[in-house]
């Protein structure tokens, strides 16, 4: 039980998006907010998106270190770019949020 205390809590935050130039500034801005007593990461999977999903992304990750960007050659789906994300994810736990926020 004592070693459970001493772990860091951290939480990398895999978001996989297709396509959500629209959406995704205002999710990643009101995300931010919550997170600001947490250490985090969080990893934007852009798969393969047809529209400025990317162009969106860039300057979150200009102003902010803990921001990765990763761009998918093909699209891979949300599990596919899930999985992409895990890949790189640097912190003790994972969550996967989908690039709109919504969850319903």
């Amino acid at each position: 039980m004592s070693e459970n205390k001493n772990l860091k809590k951290s939480v990398s935050i895999v978001l996989p998006a297709y396509n959500e130039e629209e959406n995704i500034s205002y999710f990643l801005i009101e995300l931010i907010k919550q997170l600001k007593k947490i250490d985090y990461e969080i990893i934007i999977v852009n798969d393969f998106s047809t529209d400025n999903t990317l162009q969106e992304v860039q300057p979150f990750k200009k102003k902010n270190k803990k921001i990765k960007i990763l761009n998918n050659k093909k699209n891979l789906g949300f599990g596919g770019s899930f999985k992409e994300g895990v890949k790189v994810s640097k912190k003790n736990y994972i969550i996967v949020l989908p690039g709109d926020g919504e969850t319903n």
